[in-house]
């Protein structure tokens, strides 16, 4: 399936990307949660972030939680942890210099 790359009403939330990007960039990182309903588009959101990151040398490994998780909600890090072997040593996969 095709989708459109267009996210609309969400330039809020894709410039807070674009920080949280820059400020990785800069050594200080965060860990950031998206809730809402369902068919908000966080999905979308997320893999438009993902691939931004990915265009500034970052390595993306991201999970999903489902309704009926809510008895383990941090169980999706846990689930991303068991993949660590996918991203490594964590290190950018680019040359990182100061500002």
């Amino acid at each position: 399936m095709v989708q459109c790359p267009i996210l609309v009403g969400r330039d809020d939330l894709l410039a807070h990307g674009d920080r949280l990007i820059a400020d990785v960039l800069h050594g200080h990182g965060r860990t950031v949660f998206y809730s809402g309903q369902a068919g908000l588009g966080k999905t979308r959101l997320i893999r438009a972030i993902a691939r931004k990151a990915e265009s500034a040398g970052f390595r993306f490994l991201g999970g999903a939680v489902a309704p009926q998780d809510h008895h383990v909600p941090l169980g999706v890090i846990q689930a991303v942890a068991g993949r660590r072997n996918e991203l490594g040593d964590l290190a950018l996969s680019r040359q990182r210099t100061k500002p």
